[in-house]
């Protein structure tokens, strides 16, 4: 396992007023990115684009159509990009005909390695986001995730494995994280993910976080890394 030093910021919303799915989707993938791009300091930015069926999402609506990730050297660095005229003028001006900024979500993370494979080119990426439970804490939460959950996760075979993890303290005074971990698994296609979420996440794995962590919500996506 390995922890990278990068701030990783994943923010989420759902599409404006008036926007299907594809339409949403083809705006993030050409015109938002080009704007996105030019947020200073930026080191990674990956979209994660809904598997869809029919025109929808294949697994039920998570509660937003963006999903991105954006990565920067610490979190002093994303702070003064999203800071910045280029984002507050030009990036805002470009969501405010992409998503319902109202609803938007965000979880500020670092990010951990479980299992550091090389996704193929064509993988898709079963995102899970974890709140904790009631009963339990999030330090719990966080050991059973890196302990027992990696090693019954690893029975689906990913192609690789990660967890964002949450940082509180950095969120403060702003908008408060939307989940406390994001569980990222790679597999070589849709119906792998769907075998894996039906079996293995399912059976050992889910029980192993019954009691800790409680609200979850899934999205299967096609990541697309822009940069």
């Amino acid at each position: 396992m390995s922890v990278t030093g990068a701030a990783t910021r994943v923010g989420m919303a759902p599409r404006a007023a008036g926007l299907t799915f594809e339409t949403a989707q083809e705006h993030w993938r050409t015109e938002h990115r080009d704007v996105a791009l030019g947020i200073p300091g930026l080191i990674g930015y990956v979209q994660n684009h809904a598997v869809l069926s029919d025109g929808v999402p294949l697994l039920p609506y998570p509660g937003f159509d963006m999903c991105a990730e954006t990565e920067f050297a610490d979190f002093e660095t994303m702070r003064r990009g999203f800071a910045s005229e280029h984002y507050r003028q030009t990036v805002r001006n470009d969501e405010q005909n992409l998503i319902d900024g109202n609803r938007f979500m965000l979880a500020l993370t670092r990010r951990q390695v479980l299992v550091d494979g090389a996704p193929a080119e064509d993988a898709v990426k079963l995102i899970t986001l974890l709140r904790t439970h009631p009963a339990s804490t999030r330090e719990r939460m966080i050991e059973t995730l890196l302990g027992p959950y990696v090693e019954a996760a690893s029975e689906a075979r990913p192609q690789r494995h990660e967890l964002l993890i949450t940082q509180p303290e950095e969120h403060e005074p702003g908008l408060p994280p939307c989940c406390d971990a994001i569980d990222l698994l790679w597999f070589s296609s849709s119906d792998e993910a769907l075998e894996a979420l039906r079996s293995v996440l399912s059976d050992r794995a889910g029980w192993l976080l019954a009691g800790i962590a409680f609200g979850t919500e899934r999205l299967l996506a096609k990541p697309i890394r822009q940069r």
